[in-house]
Formats: C-alpha cells, sequence, structure tokens
C-alpha cells in the first residue's frame, strides 16, 4: 500500500495539478512505510513531498524534513538513493527564492545527477530552476546550458500539459538577461497550447514590465489564479505590480501592493521577487521608507541586495554598470 501511494503521490507531484493531494499521498506512504519498517521507502517518500509541499506555505517545516531525509539517508549510506533526491532539489529551490543563487546552484545540479534519468518531468523542473537560479547568479551561460537541457527533455514527449508555457518563459528570462528584450518580449507574448504553470505568467509579466509595457505586464498578473498564489508566486505578482503600477502613475496602489510584497519576505525570507523586477524598483522602495511601512528593515535588505548587483537595468530596458550610477 505504501508503495502504491508513493508511485501515485509521485505522478501528482510531477503534474503538479493537486499539489496537496500529491502532499496527502505522500505523506501516508512514509506512515505505512515507517510503521511496516520499510525505512528506505518511508525516506523516499517524505523527499517526494516537498516539492508539492511549497502549496502548503510551510516552507521551513518543510526545509526541516528535507535536511531530516539528506541526514537520514546520509548515515545510512545511501546518499546517491534516486528517490531522495528531492530533498535536496526543495533545499535547491529554497536557497534560490531566499537569494542565495550560487548555493542553489550547487543543491540543484546535485539532485539533478542523482535523480534517474528517466525521470523527465521532475530533471526538466530542475533544469528550469537551475536556469533561474543561474540567472539570479548573473551566469547567462549556465542559464542557456540548463534550458538546453529542458529542451532536450522535452523531446521525449513525456512532461505534464503545462511544460510548453514553462520552458517558453525561462527562454524569454534568459533573452531578457542578455539585453535582447524584443526577442523576449515577443516570446512573453506568443500563445502557448495548453495549461499555464502559474510561475511561467509572472516570468511573462517580469519581461513586459522590463520591456516598458507596465499595463501589459498587470494584465497578465491578473490571469494568475488565487489558488495558485503560493508564497514565492504572490511575492513576485506583488513585487511586479507594485512597479508597474509606479510606472503607470497609481503610487497609492503601487504601495499596497509593494506593503504586500514586503510582507512575503518578512513571513518567508523570499528575495528574490525583487531581484526579478531589478534595481529599477530602488526609488519605489526608498519612497516606501518616508511614507511608513511595517517591515522597515525588509526595505533596508531588498535595497542593499538590489544596489549590489550590476550591471542594473532601468525602467526603460537600458542598463548602467556601477561606474554609471556612481556618475
Amino acid at each position: 500500500l505504501a508503495l502504491v501511494k508513493r508511485y501515485v503521490g509521485m505522478r501528482e507531484a510531477r503534474l503538479l495539478d493537486h499539489p496537496l493531494e500529491a502532499v496527502r499521498l505522500l505523506r501516508e506512504a512514509r506512515s505505512t512505510a515507517h510503521e511496516a519498517g520499510y525505512v528506505a521507502l518511508g525516506l523516499m517518500a517524505q523527499a517526494e513531498a516537498c516539492i508539492p509541499s511549497i502549496a502548503t506555505g510551510r516552507l521551513d517545516d518543510s526545509r526541516v524534513l528535507a535536511e531530516q531525509v539528506i541526514a537520514e539517508a546520509s548515515a545510512k549510506g545511501w546518499s546517491d538513493l534516486p528517490g531522495t533526491a528531492m530533498a535536496t532539489g526543495y533545499l535547491g529551490w529554497l536557497a534560490l527564492w531566499k537569494g542565495e543563487p550560487a548555493r542553489a546552484v550547487g543543491l540543484l545540479t546535485r539532485c539533478g545527477e542523482t535523480l534517474l534519468p528517466h525521470d523527465w518531468g521532475m530533471l526538466g523542473l530542475v533544469s528550469t530552476v537551475q536556469a533561474q537560479a543561474c540567472l539570479s547568479a548573473g551566469d547567462v551561460e549556465g542559464a542557456e546550458r540548463a534550458c538546453t537541457r529542458a529542451h532536450e527533455l522535452a523531446s521525449h514527449g513525456r512532461m505534464p500539459p503545462w511544460w510548453p508555457s514553462l520552458r517558453t518563459a525561462i527562454d524569454a528570462m534568459v533573452l531578457a538577461d542578455r539585453g535582447v528584450l524584443d526577442e523576449a518580449s515577443r516570446l512573453a507574448q506568443q500563445p502557448v497550447e495548453g495549461p499555464q504553470f502559474h510561475l511561467a505568467t509572472c516570468f511573462r509579466a517580469v519581461i513586459l514590465l522590463r520591456a516598458g509595457r507596465p499595463q501589459r505586464a498587470l494584465e497578465v498578473l491578473a490571469t494568475v489564479p488565487a489558488e495558485r498564489m503560493f508564497p514565492h508566486v504572490s511575492g513576485v505578482v506583488e513585487a511586479v505590480r507594485a512597479e508597474a503600477l509606479r510606472r503607470t502613475g497609481e503610487r497609492s496602489q503601487a504601495h499596497l501592493a509593494l506593503e504586500r510584497a514586503l510582507g512575503v519576505a518578512a513571513t518567508f525570507g523570499l528575495f528574490e521577487p525583487f531581484r526579478l523586477v531589478g534595481a529599477s524598483m530602488a526609488p519605489l522602495l526608498t519612497e516606501h521608507l518616508r511614507t511608513g511601512t511595517q517591515h522597515e528593515a525588509v526595505v533596508r535588505e531588498v535595497l542593499e541586495r538590489l544596489t549590489a548587483s550590476s550591471p542594473v537595468a532601468t525602467e526603460w530596458g537600458e542598463t548602467l554598470t556601477r561606474r554609471e550610477r556612481t556618475i
């Protein structure tokens, strides 16, 4: 019974259509396996539950469980067990969203190397997260290599229905970081068959904002379903919305959206949403300190992180080096 529930839960975890159902099945599999004394099966079920558990919003609880899986597997000499790879993958995902992209790349690389070669769905998801982590770390070439792997996996024809939307969106993000905003914007607005992956929709909005189309970015953000507003998604939606509203002249609404984005950062420690928008939102953040916020320390940390990056994109899609900003 534990084995059946694990495999059904794994399937749901890869489709991500019903993540909470995947979590339920995998937790039941873990409990059943532990009661029967099947330690390895229990560990694998616990590891597989990490990614869909993002939907629960209990990110640090899942981090603790992932670390427990890795520690116990290591103690038993099972560090290379493919079934526990997603515990490492989850820690890589969390490191990315907490603003530690270099650590994220290392963890995601380890995860990809441990997964079974025919686990195309999870390998594809790991490749796209790794591409985003490389972009966050300033390694565009690394992101391109991760995207190439993602395209190769897609040739197997066994990817989730939402895969084309995510693959196209991450390709567009790489183009945007290359400075090819016209092509990135074209991809972001290109119709994609099948269901949309929630984060792919966020990426499209990010690119449209960078391309100087804030109103269109707001329209895209409005299509993100309420049931997919997981902590990281909510953070991106509100950060992008804040900057887009500032650019359309709706400053009071911009500050409300920014305060919501800061609330996500304060609660979950997620800073990647602000990195995605870029240093062009620094004026809004500085103004937010003057107008009043419940998250002053978070604002200052976000400003420090944004101004430390180079080059910086302006709201017109141009880039400034650190020397140019100083001048």
